[in-house]
């Protein structure tokens, strides 16, 4: 792992009056006056391996400068930032850096991560990353319970898609198919006492199809689990849609704060520009009891509204009082999780197109890198404070390119705490 300054590049930044940092190691940054880390790499899964110093840090300094610390290869983000410092990992170590002092604690993983959160003590850290299918035909999906003292691995045994603390405990939501091909959803406990374990607690049909975190990660109130998402049925594909065999594995649904037991198919009343019907729920999944709970996302007056399925962006710190807040397709929002009751708070990204998206929740604030991928486009770093839903902070990263290649910002980070 090594550190390049900008100025050493011969980058023409602002900030490059201090001369060019030599050494190696990120114990060369000066965590103080960074305002933003990137993470950025390739996903290696279709390419031919070894990779040449495949991943990157990027800090940008308050006055734009940047310092550059490679590491080896890991795809998608891996970093956490508390005010006991900063974590990342590649695939071969986990690496603290707290107290101006760097940790590296060996830890071979797949270099695919799923989802990253820290327990209550703000510095162990439990990583999930995707190994994929084994000799064997099992599932490889790699958890690290990390602290700078040492490590412990298991295994979660299937792709989390969604990954959430409760009550210190870490609970993963998977995707998965029974003997006759149909998907449902499995909920699982993984880690417990700071122990990585997989313990089967519930699934359920049917499910959403829109089921991804902003970093994989959701919050948890109440021993629930919550998350938004959408059911959808294609009318051409299911004319007549039943589930005769699935009752008992239904969700409890709640309309009006009244408990459904009529058809689930008679929920599907809204329509959405491609014709599917379409359910768009907030969904709470109590890990005590195994019961999901829906309630559909409603407007002020109480009507259902439809969300056609997306990749709804949401995280562990994007629950403020008992508002969801989540993005999706440029839209800032918020869902009350009592009621169900959706707002927009923010449309200014409304519309994006052709772009790539990498967000974070965190301390209050919204903060999303978007990459403009048609030519001529600029690479922007927006920051909205959700109470207020106003953007507070605009900032033109498109610099950030010298440093890339081939590679792809995957990850962002800000300073814990800041305002």
């Amino acid at each position: 792992m090594a550190v390049v300054a900008a100025c050493a590049l011969g980058l023409s930044l602002s900030g490059c009056g201090g001369g060019i940092l030599r050494g190696s190691g990120v114990e060369q940054v000066d965590l103080g006056t960074v305002r933003y880390v990137f993470e950025a790499g390739i996903d290696s899964r279709y390419l031919p391996l070894p990779l040449p110093e495949p991943s990157l840090l990027l800090f940008v300094h308050e006055d734009d400068s940047v310092q550059v610390v490679k590491k080896a290869d890991m795809w998608l983000d891996s970093m956490s930032w508390t005010d006991k410092g900063l974590f990342y990992a590649d695939e071969d170590n986990d690496y603290f850096y707290e107290g101006g002092k760097l940790t590296t604690i060996p830890a071979k993983k797949a270099a695919f991560a799923d989802a990253l959160v820290e327990l209550d003590d703000r510095s162990t850290r439990v990583g999930l990353y995707n190994r994929g299918f084994s000799e064997d035909g099992g599932y490889r999906e790699d958890v690290y319970v990390s602290t700078p003292q040492g490590n412990q691995l298991g295994n979660a045994g299937a792709p989390m898609s969604m990954v959430g603390i409760c009550d210190n405990s870490v609970y993963g939501v998977s995707l998965e198919n029974d003997s006759q091909y149909r998907e449902y959803l499995q909920l699982k406990l993984i880690v417990k006492d700071k122990i990585p374990q997989t313990k089967l607690l519930a699934k359920a049909y049917p499910l959403g199809t829109s089921l991804y975190g902003s970093d994989e990660s959701i919050p948890c109130v109440d021993n629930q689990l919550l998350f938004i998402s959408t059911d959808s049925i294609d009318p051409e594909e299911t004319p007549n849609f039943k589930l005769p065999d699935m009752k008992d594995s239904l969700p409890t649904i709640k309309l009006g704060g009244a408990k459904f037991d009529g058809d689930y198919a008679d929920l599907f009343t809204s329509v959405d520009e491609l014709g599917h019907r379409v359910f768009s729920t907030l969904e709470k999944w109590d890990v005590q009891t195994g019961e999901r709970l829906v309630i559909p996302l409603v407007d002020k007056a109480g009507k259902q509204l439809t969300w056609s399925p997306g990749s709804f962006r949401q995280g562990k710190h994007s629950l403020l009082g008992r508002e969801l807040y989540w993005f999706d397709r440029g839209l800032l929002v918020k869902t009350n999780i009592d009621s169900g009751v959706t707002e927009i708070v923010n449309d200014e990204l409304k519309g994006l197109k052709n772009n790539w998206i990498v967000d974070r929740f965190k301390d209050g604030k919204f903060i999303v890198y978007v990459e403009r991928l048609d030519e001529g486009g600029s690479d922007l770093v927006y920051t909205f404070d959700l109470l207020s839903g106003s953007l507070v902070h605009k900032k033109d990263v498109t610099f950030l390119r010298k440093y890339l290649g081939d590679k792809s910002i995957a990850g962002i980070e800000i300073p814990p705490g800041e305002k």
